[in-house]
């Protein structure tokens, strides 16, 4: 789903505009996989964002031009992602409505289905399933985004001068790429995605076949950097650093370190549980099957260990360069080290402008 229509049809780059890092991927179709043209991510200063929401927009700015440069983009146009968390998602059952028009039927009767005015959002929707022969209900898929906080993410890469061609929501380009990497959904599964960024966890679960359960938590890889900066005195990059395996001298009791990473991960798992158990109850099914993580810590090694442990759900790393083939320009090591948290921006290099879904 799109936020916006564009006319024309053009290959895009994803750029996936984190808390922690600028991420972003050039695609082409071969067949029935993807080359993986360009990639790569730039990490973002301390402070570009505070709590998700954009403080530096100079220092995000000169971190998307350093990695266009580097992976010589050129005048290639964009495809960019509001995080969730600013998105409302609804799934109105519509009746009597023919699928053609349920744009239509929601753009005159707005205050039905959209809890801001009209002139103050972009919104979007999209049928998920077509009435059986005993029913006249669809489903329909609705985001909107409030326009203040979509043209905020959209000037940061024009900025740039790079032009942006399509803008989505970062739930919807996660199942793109999911479904691009592994397949359409196991109708007969019900699957938990989970993207652990910089300042937000994405939750998405998927049943009969369909994403149906968007959440976004206000906690990430920023709390594990705060705590260790709090209770260490460390600097924000040896934070970081210790957090993707290294060893930092400064933190001299490794054995405390790891105490407040398992309080704050335990917080993390704590209420995506609760999550799951209010969709189980709303949805009414007996169990998850399975659950991909991606994101940042995704990177990790084990980490998918511990989010199984925790969830007690069979776990894998979601890697959308498990099945592609990599360019000439591409390292094919790096870029499946790098892969987990490339998910949201290959979603996002799917699109061509123009496309109302992929």
């Amino acid at each position: 789903m799109g936020i916006l229509p564009f006319k024309k049809k053009k290959e895009l780059v994803g750029i996936d505009l984190g808390s922690g890092a600028v991420k972003a991927i050039q695609l082409r179709k071969a067949g029935k996989t993807y080359v993986v043209e360009k990639a790569g991510v730039v990490e973002l200063p301390e402070g570009a964002f505070q709590n998700g929401i954009i403080s530096d927009v100079k220092a995000i700015s000169e971190a998307i031009t350093t990695l266009w440069e580097n992976l010589e983009l050129g005048n290639m146009a964009a495809a960019i992602a509001v995080p969730g968390r600013e998105a409302i998602i609804d799934m109105p059952q519509l009746e009597n409505v023919e699928p053609d028009a349920v744009y239509g039927h929601i753009l005159t009767n707005p205050m039905d289905y959209i809890p801001y005015p009209l002139e103050e959002v972009y919104f979007d929707c999209e049928v998920i399933n077509v009435p059986s022969e005993d029913t006249s209900k669809y489903a329909v898929l609705l985001a909107c985004v409030k326009k203040a906080i979509l043209m905020d993410f959209r000037r940061i890469v024009e900025k740039t001068a790079i032009s942006v061609s399509v803008v989505d929501v970062d739930f919807f380009a996660l199942c793109n790429a999911f479904e691009a990497t592994y397949g359409s959904f196991d109708p007969n599964k019900v699957i938990l995605l989970l993207n652990f960024g910089y300042s937000s966890i994405e939750i998405v679960l998927v049943a009969n076949g369909i994403p149906s359960y968007f959440r976004s938590i206000a906690n990430g890889a920023e709390e594990l950097v705060f705590q260790l900066r709090d209770n260490f005195g460390v600097a924000f990059d040896e934070a970081i650093s210790f957090i993707k395996g290294a060893k930092i001298d400064r933190i001299s009791d490794e054995i405390e370190a790891k105490e407040i990473i398992q309080y704050v991960v335990n917080q993390w798992f704590s209420e995506i549980k609760h999550n799951i158990d209010y969709f189980m109850e709303l949805q009414n099914v007996p169990k998850i099957d399975e659950a991909y993580i991606c994101g940042g810590l995704a990177c990790t090694r084990g980490f998918e260990k511990i989010a199984q442990d925790y969830l007690q759900i069979p776990c894998r790393v979601f890697n959308p360069m498990d099945n592609v083939r990599c360019g000439k320009m591409i390292d094919p090591d790096y870029i499946k080290t790098i892969g987990p948290q490339l998910a949201v921006s290959f979603g996002l290099g799917l699109r061509k402008a123009g496309d109302k879904k992929v």
